[in-house]
């Protein structure tokens, strides 16, 4: 009868529902991932713009006036301690030595004169007592005095122009990269100038200066040693270095304090000049 399909295909249904019951609850259990408890530190990482600096930097001038006799270098040359970067020609202290040691040499030649008259009168005098009157005694022997102070005078007039006359030869002082070059053989160098006494720029880029402030909220963080990691603006290299100082106060009109790490750059790679990105760990 109608009524007993009816009553059949329920049955059928239910069946039909218990039968996929499980599977459809297989498909809403969720699978996720684990992972081990392990221990790590907290920080903060900073990031602040720093520009690098030559470790050394000073601009060569001549301590003597004189025309430039010649120059060994150009900008971009590297140089070492001791190497010769230019010649003065300053004829006149060439010749205000010469003079020096003429009157060095008539003075020593006056002092041999005197000390041996005074030391032929003291013999006479104590070989043969009241010989000699002692006015000329003591007259000897301050001619003795006078000309041996007049000695020495002489001589420290020598070792002024010898060193006057060193100057006109002018050296590295450190080994480093001439970045400029301000005159060219035959120019008049004057001392009384500071700019026509300049030479050339001497500056140590085989290791750089990274100075970065730090905001006062951090420098309590700040420790010598501390690793740092740069990132070099434009070719995304990675560098590695350690706080190498901090001035230990705090700029009051920036409220920050500077810092620096040193950068080894012994190929020259690394220019002055150039930007960087310096990330350090805080409130570790």
């Amino acid at each position: 009868s109608r009524f007993m399909r009816s009553k059949i295909q329920l049955r059928l249904a239910a069946a039909l529902f218990l039968v996929h019951l499980p599977a459809w609850g297989a498909e809403e259990a969720p699978t996720v991932a684990v992972a081990a408890v392990t221990r790590k530190d907290l920080f903060q990482e900073l990031t602040i713009q720093a520009e690098f600096r030559p470790f050394q930097e000073v601009e060569l001038n001549a301590m003597v006036s004189g025309y430039l006799r010649e120059i060994n270098v150009d900008f971009g040359d590297r140089v070492k301690k001791g190497d010769v970067i230019a010649t003065l020609e300053a004829p006149e202290i060439e010749d205000e030595l010469a003079h020096a040691i003429a009157s060095q040499e008539r003075a020593t030649a006056a002092h041999a004169n005197a000390h041996l008259d005074y030391t032929r009168l003291a013999g006479v005098s104590k070989s043969q007592p009241n010989l000699v009157a002692q006015q000329d005694i003591d007259a000897a022997e301050a001619r003795d005095r006078t000309t041996s102070s007049e000695v020495a005078a002489a001589a420290a007039d020598v070792a002024k122009y010898r060193t006057l006359v060193e100057y006109t030869r002018i050296t590295a002082p450190y080994d480093g990269v001439i970045t400029a070059r301000y005159a060219d053989p035959g120019a008049l160098i004057e001392t009384g100038s500071s700019q026509s006494a300049r030479l050339v720029r001497l500056s140590e880029n085989q290791l750089l200066r990274l100075d970065f402030p730090v905001s006062v909220s951090y420098v309590a963080d700040i420790e010598v040693g501390e690793p740092v990691a740069i990132r070099l603006q434009g070719s995304g290299k990675e560098l590695s270095a350690l706080v190498s100082r901090f001035s230990r106060r705090v700029d009051t009109s920036t409220r920050t304090m500077e810092t620096e790490v040193q950068v080894p750059n012994p190929d020259l790679r690394l220019i002055p000049g150039m930007y960087a990105t310096v990330t350090i760990r805080v409130n570790r």
